[in-house]
C-alpha cells in the first residue's frame, strides 16, 4: 500500500516537469522522479506484455490495439521530459523486447520506425543506394554523429520486422510480391552492412546482420528462391572475412555455416562448378587461419581443436558432394574403360569397397562424418521424396552406380563398418553402430567418435526410394520397422516417420505394379511389330507369284489367324509372368503373398485400385494419429496426396460429367466403393495438410467432385423413391462392394479398417448422402476462402470482378455514329485498344485467380442445392403443401446465413427455384409463379451486386492512395484487398488546410447497420484497427477478425507529431464493404441463364444470356455512309482557231 501511494505521489509531483528540473535531486539521492516514473510504467506495459502472451489475459479484457495504444501514450509523454539518449535507448529496448514476444507491427511502427521518423523525414523503404542512406540517416559522418549504433539497430530491427510481418501474412512465400518484398528486405540490409564496414567497432553489428541476413535466406531457400538468395550468402562469407575482429576462432563455426550455406545455394542453383571453388577456397581460408593461430604466441595450445574440426567437417561434406559424382563422370574425348562392380557380392568385401567409400575412407575420419556426407550427397532439393527417378544431377548410369554405392557405404556404416577401424565383417551386426538419444550427428563427428544417429539414417531408408534403389529400400525398411517396433519409446518418438515409411512402402508397390504393366505393353508391341514384319515379308515374296491371287487370299488369312493366335499365346504368357513376378516381389515385403500368387483368380487382385486403395489407408492412418502435419514429411504426404487426386481425376472425368441429369455414371463405374473411398481419403488429407494453401484450384475441384457424387447417389436415391417398382432401374449395393473389397484386399494382406464403410461410404438413404456432401462442400468452402484470403495480392488487382474502364457503348461502338467525322472517337478507339491489349495481358497473368473465383462461385452454388434439398427430404414423411410451407419457413434460415452477400443470395434464390422442379402439387401455376419469383429475386440481388462492384472500382481501384489530397480532415482510406476476414485499407495522403503536418494515422473500422454508416472514434475492437501508423511510410493496415458475408465502414484518424489529433475529429468514412473475397459475376449470369432455362423461364434467360453476349462479343463497327454531292459546272466550249 506505502508503495502504491509513494508512486502515486511521485506521478502528481512530477507531472509535466523535465528531468532536468531534478536534476538536483538525482545528484543528491541518485535518482530523478521522472526517469523513475518512466522506468515504472515501461515495466509495466513490459508485464503486460508478458501477460498477454502466457494466456492469463481473457480474450475480451484489452482491446486488440491497447498494445500499441499504451506505448504511444507512454512515448508522448516522456519523450519532451526525459534526454534524448535515453529516450532513444528504451526505444531500442522495448523494440528488442516486443520483436522477442512477436509484436512485430507494435515494434516497427512504434519504437524504430519512431527512432527514423526524429533523424530523417524520408522513408527508409524507398531508399535505392548506399550514397542516399549515407546522406538522409547520416550527414554528418558516422563517426561523428550522435547515436549512429541506434540508427543502425533501428534500420535492422524495421527490416526483421518487415520480414516477420510479410512470413506471417504469407507462411510459404505463395504470393509473387511477398518474395520481392523480402528480396527487397535482403538489399536494404545488405546496404546497411556497407556502411557498417566503415566503422570498425561496429563488427559486432555486422555480426548480428550476418545472423539476419541467413536467417532470411535460409527461409527463401526452403521455398525454392535460391538464385535470388546467393548474392546475398556470398555477400555475408565476405563480410566476416572483412572485419578483423571476426576473423578470430571463436566466430569461424558461424563462418563455415555462411560458407555452407552459400555452397549448398550454388548446388540448388545447379551451379556445380562454382559451388566447388567456393568449397576449395572455404577450406583454404580455414586452414590460413589454424597456421596463423599454430604461428602466434599460444601457440597449439591455443588452437581451439572442435571449432576447426567442426568447420572442416562441414566444408568437407559439401565438397564431397561434389567430388563423389565429378569422380565418375567421364570426360569427352577420353577412353576410360569401364570396371562395374558386382553389387551381389559386395557384402563379402572389405572396406572401402567402392570408388565411393575410398572417397569417403580418404577425406573422412569417423563414421559418422562419413555418413553425414553420403546424407548429404544424396540430398538435393531439386527431387521430391515421393516421386522416384533417375540422378537429378545427368541422367546416366554412372550416376545411378555412385547413388547405390552412397546407400550402400550408409547401410554398411549404420552396421558398425568403415570410421576410424573397420570392422571384419564378420563382426558387423544390425544397427550395432545406430545411435538413439538426444544428441546430432554433426556433434558426433565433431567429437571424432564412430556412431550414426537413427534421424539420419530415416532420411537415408527415404532417399532408396527416391533413387529407385528398390531391393535397398525394402531391406532397409523392413529393418528399421522392425528395430523401432521392438521399442516402445522409440515407436512413440519416431512414429511419423514409420508412418511416412509405410505409406512409401505402399507407393513402392504402386510404382512395381506400372512396371509391370509397361512391361506387358512393351512385350505386346514388339510382339506386334515382329508379327507385322513377318507378314509384309511374307507378302512380298506372295507378290513373286504371278497369277495366284486366289491362293495368296487364303495364305494372308492364315498368317492373320497365326499373328491372332501368337500375340494371344504372348497376352496369356505376360499375365503368368506378372502373377510371377508380383509373388517374387510380395516375398521380399511381406510373408503371406505366397500363397496368394497361387491362388486361383489370383490376377484379378492386382487392379490399380487395390493399390491406390491400399495407399489411401496408409495415409489416413497418419491423419488419424493426430501427428501435427508439419512434425511428420509433410512434403512425401503432400506428394502421395496429389498422386491419389490425379488417379481419382482421371476415373471420375470420365464417368462424371457434372450433367443436371446424368447421375447414373455411379452404376457405371466398375469398383464404385474403393474409387469413393479413394477420393474421400484424398479430399481429407487434402484438408489434414492444408493443400488448399498450395493449389486451391486443385483443392476446390477435389471438393466439387466429391460433392457431386454425394449429390448423384442422392439422386438415384431418390428417382428409386419416386419412381415405381416397374420403372426402377438396378443399383449395384455398395455394402456387399465394401464387403467384397474388404475380402479381396484381405488377401492381398492389406489392411482396411471396420469404420471405413461408415466413415466414407454411402448412406442408404438420401438425406444421409446430402448431409455428406454439404459437410464436404461446407469445410471446401471454408478451405478455399482462407487459401485466397492468403495468396491475394493487396495491390487492388483482386478487389474488382472486372474492369469497369472497358466500356464498348460509351465509346459508340453499338452505335451509328461515323466514327470517321469524329476524331474524339477516334482517338477513343484508340485508347480502348491499347487498353484492351493490357487488360487481356493482365487477365493471363492472374488466371489462375480467375480460375478460382469461378470455382469459389460453382462450390457455393453446389453448396445452396444441397442446403435446399435437405429441406425437402426430412426425417419424418410430409408431402404436398404442407412440405412447402416448412421448406418456406427454414428457407429464411439459409437465407440468414447469406447475411450481407448479394451474390450468395442469388444462387441461394436459384438453387430453390430448381429444387421446387421435383415437386407435385395440385396447383403447379403456383408453383410456377414461385419460380419466377424466386429468379426475379435472383436477378434483383445479382443487378445490385454488379453496381456495387462498379463503385467500388471508380471510389478505390482508379484511386491513388499516394495522391495528396488538401482538406480540413483525412479522406476515406482506399480499399486494397477485401476476403472473408479481413480487409486491408491505405490511408490517403493529405494535407490539411491549417497547415499541420500528419505524423500518425489511425484506422478505425466499425460494423455497417441502417443507423451507423459513419466509423467512429470508439471502433477499434478488430485487430490492426486503431493501431498509430507512421504517415510517410504510406503503409497498408490489415484489419482483421471479421465475420464473413457483413459490410464494415472504415475511417483514417490524423495526429500530430506529439500525438494530438488534427482537426479534433475524425475523417471521412468509406461506404460499405462486404467481407467476402471476390466473385465472380459473370459466373452468376451464366447460372441465372441456366436455371432459368431448366425452370422454363425463357424470357429471363434470354435477358441473362444478352448481358453475357454483349460482355463478350462486340458489334463490329458499321461502315460510314458519306454522301458526295458535286455542284453542276457549264458546259465548256471547244474552238478551233
Amino acid at each position: 500500500m506505502a508503495s502504491t501511494l509513494r508512486s502515486k505521489a511521485i506521478k502528481n509531483v512530477t507531472k509535466g516537469n523535465t528531468s532536468a528540473y531534478y536534476s538536483y535531486v538525482e545528484e543528491r539521492n541518485g535518482v530523478n522522479p521522472v526517469n523513475q516514473q518512466f522506468e515504472k510504467e515501461l515495466n509495466d506495459y513490459m508485464g503486460f506484455i508478458k501477460k498477454k502472451n502466457s494466456g492469463l489475459l481473457k480474450p475480451g479484457e484489452h482491446a486488440p490495439c491497447k498494445v500499441s495504444d499504451v506505448l504511444f501514450d507512454i512515448w508522448n509523454k516522456f519523450e519532451p521530459r526525459v534526454t534524448p539518449r535515453l529516450f532513444y535507448q528504451k526505444l531500442m529496448q522495448i523494440g528488442e523486447y516486443l520483436v522477442e514476444n512477436k509484436e512485430y507491427s507494435t515494434a516497427s511502427w512504434q519504437c524504430y520506425d519512431r527512432y527514423l521518423n526524429s533523424i530523417s523525414d524520408v522513408d527508409f523503404d524507398g531508399i535505392q543506394s548506399v550514397e542516399a542512406l549515407k546522406s538522409h540517416f547520416f550527414p554528418n559522418g558516422i563517426d561523428i554523429q550522435e547515436n549512429s549504433d541506434m540508427t543502425f539497430r533501428a534500420l535492422m530491427g524495421h527490416l526483421i520486422c518487415k520480414f516477420h510481418l510479410i512470413v506471417n501474412h504469407d507462411q510459404k512465400l505463395q504470393s509473387a510480391n511477398s518474395v520481392l518484398e523480402v528480396a527487397k528486405i535482403m538489399h536494404n540490409l545488405r546496404m546497411v552492412m556497407q556502411l557498417l564496414f566503415e566503422v570498425e567497432h561496429f563488427c559486432w553489428l555486422i555480426y548480428n546482420a550476418t545472423i539476419y541476413m541467413y536467417t532470411i535466406g535460409r527461409f527463401m531457400m526452403q521455398y525454392g528462391q535460391s538464385k535470388i538468395v546467393l548474392e546475398y550468402l556470398i555477400f555475408c562469407s565476405l563480410s566476416m572475412e572483412c572485419s578483423v575482429a571476426l576473423l578470430s576462432s571463436k566466430y569461424l563455426p558461424w563462418r563455415a555455416t555462411l560458407y555452407v550455406a552459400t555452397c549448398q545455394c550454388y548446388y540448388d542453383c545447379r551451379y556445380y562448378d562454382d559451388g566447388e571453388i567456393f568449397a576449395r577456397r572455404a577450406l583454404s581460408k580455414i586452414n590460413e587461419l589454424h597456421e596463423l593461430e599454430m604461428a602466434s604466441i599460444a601457440g597449439q595450445k591455443g588452437v581451439d581443436i572442435p571449432q576447426f574440426r567442426e568447420a572442416t567437417i562441414k566444408i568437407g561434406v559439401v565438397l564431397f558432394k561434389r567430388l563423389v559424382y565429378e569422380s565418375r563422370r567421364k570426360s569427352k574425348g577420353v577412353y576410360r574403360p569401364k570396371n562395374k562392380l558386382a553389387y551381389k557380392d559386395i557384402n563379402n568385401l572389405t572396406w572401402p569397397r567402392t570408388g565411393v567409400e575410398k572417397i569417403l575412407n580418404e577425406m573422412f575420419d569417423c563414421s559418422s562424418a562419413q555418413f553425414l556426407a553420403v546424407q548429404e550427397a544424396l540430398s538435393d532439393s531439386n527431387r521430391r521424396i515421393a516421386m522416384p527417378g533417375v540422378s537429378g544431377n545427368e541422367n546416366e548410369n554412372d550416376m545411378f552406380d555412385v547413388n547405390l554405392e552412397l546407400l550402400f557405404a550408409a547401410e554398411y556404416l549404420v552396421n558398425g563398418g568403415g570410421g576410424k577401424s573397420p570392422l571384419p565383417n564378420d563382426q558387423l551386426s544390425d544397427f550395432s553402430a545406430l545411435v538413439t538419444d538426444n544428441s546430432s550427428i554433426l556433434s558426433i563427428a565433431i567429437q571424432g567418435n564412430n556412431g550414426v544417429h537413427i534421424k539420419n539414417y530415416l532420411k537415408i531408408v527415404k532417399f532408396a526410394f527416391n533413387y529407385e534403389a528398390w531391393d535397398v529400400f525394402r531391406r532397409m525398411s523392413l529393418k528399421i520397422i522392425d528395430f523401432i517396433e521392438n521399442d516402445p519409446k522409440l515407436f512413440e518418438t519416431y512414429k511419423s516417420d514409420l508412418l511416412i515409411i509405410y505409406l512409401l512402402q505402399g507407393a513402392d508397390k504402386y510404382h512395381t505394379h506400372l512396371r509391370k504393366l509397361r512391361q506387358i505393353k512393351n512385350e505386346q508391341l514388339k510382339a506386334t511389330l515382329v508379327a507385322a514384319k513377318e507378314k509384309s515379308k511374307k507378302d512380298a515374296k506372295n507378290e513373286d507369284f504371278n497369277g495366284k491371287n486366289s491362293n495368296v487370299g487364303v495364305e494372308e488369312k492364315s498368317q492373320e489367324s497365326k499373328g491372332k493366335k501368337s500375340r494371344s499365346n504372348l497376352k496369356t504368357q505376360s499375365q503368368q509372368n506378372l502373377k510371377v513376378d508380383f509373388a517374387e516381389n510380395s516375398k521380399d515385403n511381406e510373408t503371406n503373398d505366397q500363397d496368394i500368387a497361387s491362388s486361383p483368380g489370383g490376377a484379378e487382385l492386382y487392379k490399380e485400385e487395390d493399390m491406390l486403395f491400399n495407399i489411401a489407408y496408409k495415409l489416413i492412418l497418419i491423419i488419424d494419429s493426430n501427428i501435427h502435419p508439419e512434425e511428420t514429411d509433410y512434403d512425401v504426404a503432400v506428394d502421395i496426396t496429389l498422386l491419389l487426386w490425379k488417379k481419382c481425376k482421371e476415373i471420375f472425368q470420365k464417368y462424371q460429367t457434372g450433367s443436371h441429369d446424368n447421375y447414373r455414371w455411379v452404376t457405371k463405374l466398375e469398383n464404385f466403393s474403393k474409387w469413393l473411398y479413394i477420393l474421400n481419403v484424398t479430399h481429407e488429407s487434402m484438408c489434414y495438410f492444408n493443400i488448399s494453401s498450395i493449389d486451391p484450384a486443385v483443392f476446390g475441384h477435389c471438393s466439387l467432385r466429391l460433392g457431386l457424387t454425394y449429390e448423384s447417389l442422392a439422386n438415384i436415391n431418390f428417382k428409386r423413391f419416386t419412381k415405381d417398382s416397374s420403372s426402377q432401374f438396378e443399383v449395384q449395393t455398395y455394402d456387399d462392394q465394401y464387403s467384397a473389397a474388404k475380402t479381396n484386399l484381405t488377401k492381398l494382406n492389406f489392411e482396411f479398417s471396420e469404420i471405413s464403410s461408415e466413415r466414407f461410404g454411402v448412406s442408404n438413404d438420401i438425406r444421409g448422402n446430402l448431409i455428406k456432401a454439404k459437410y464436404v462442400l461446407k469445410k471446401a468452402l471454408m478451405a478455399i476462402s482462407l487459401a485466397r484470403a492468403t495468396v491475394s495480392k493487396t495491390d487492388k488487382s483482386c478487389l474488382c470482378d472486372k474492369d469497369y474502364t472497358l466500356d464498348f457503348v460509351e465509346l459508340g461502338l453499338k452505335t451509328n455514329v461515323k466514327a470517321s467525322t469524329n476524331t474524339r472517337k477516334i482517338e477513343k478507339l484508340k485508347n480502348l485498344k491499347e487498353k484492351t491489349f493490357s487488360f487481356q495481358k493482365n487477365i493471363e497473368v492472374d488466371s489462375v485467380t480467375k480460375l478460382i473465383g469461378d470455382l469459389h462461385v460453382e462450390l457455393i452454388f453446389l453448396y445452396h442445392k444441397i442446403s435446399v434439398r435437405l429441406l425437402q427430404h426430412r426425417d419424418f414423411p410430409i408431402k404436398g403443401e404442407k412440405l412447402l410451407a416448412l421448406i418456406d419457413q427454414d428457407f429464411e434460415v439459409l437465407f440468414k446465413e447469406c447475411k450481407k452477400n448479394k451474390i450468395s443470395q442469388s444462387l441461394l434464390f436459384l438453387s430453390k427455384a430448381l429444387s421446387l422442379t421435383h415437386f407435385h402439387l395440385t396447383d403447379q401455376n403456383k408453383l410456377k409463379t414461385e419460380q419466377r419469383n424466386l429468379i426475379q429475386k435472383a436477378y434483383d440481388r445479382l443487378k445490385k451486386a454488379e453496381i456495387e462492384d462498379e463503385i467500388l472500382f471508380k471510389k478505390h481501384v482508379q484511386i491513388d492512395a499516394d495522391s495528396s489530397v488538401k482538406t480540413k480532415i483525412p479522406p476515406a482510406p482506399i480499399v486494397c484487398l477485401k476476403t472473408f476476414n479481413k480487409i486491408v485499407v491505405q490511408p490517403r495522403k493529405f494535407e490539411c488546410t491549417d497547415g499541420t503536418k500528419a505524423s500518425w494515422y489511425r484506422v478505425f473500422a466499425g460494423l455497417a447497420s441502417n443507423v451507423n454508416l459513419k466509423a467512429r472514434i470508439s471502433d477499434y475492437g478488430f485487430i490492426g484497427s486503431g493501431e498509430q501508423i507512421p504517415a510517410k511510410t504510406s503503409e497498408k493496415v490489415s484489419i482483421s477478425g471479421l465475420s464473413p458475408d457483413e459490410q464494415y465502414i472504415f475511417a483514417v484518424a490524423a495526429y500530430d507529431r506529439n500525438g494530438l489529433l488534427i482537426a479534433d475529429s475524425i475523417g471521412e468514412s468509406t461506404d460499405p464493404m462486404l467481407a467476402s473475397s471476390t466473385l465472380s459475376i459473370l459466373m452468376n449470369w451464366a447460372y441465372l441463364c441456366q436455371v432459368s432455362y431448366q425452370i422454363g423461364d425463357y424470357e429471363m434467360s434470354l435477358s441473362a444470356f444478352k448481358i453475357l453476349w454483349n460482355l463478350f462479343v462486340i458489334k463490329p463497327i458499321e461502315p460510314a455512309k458519306e454522301t458526295v454531292i458535286i455542284q453542276n459546272q457549264p458546259d465548256y466550249e471547244v474552238s478551233f482557231h
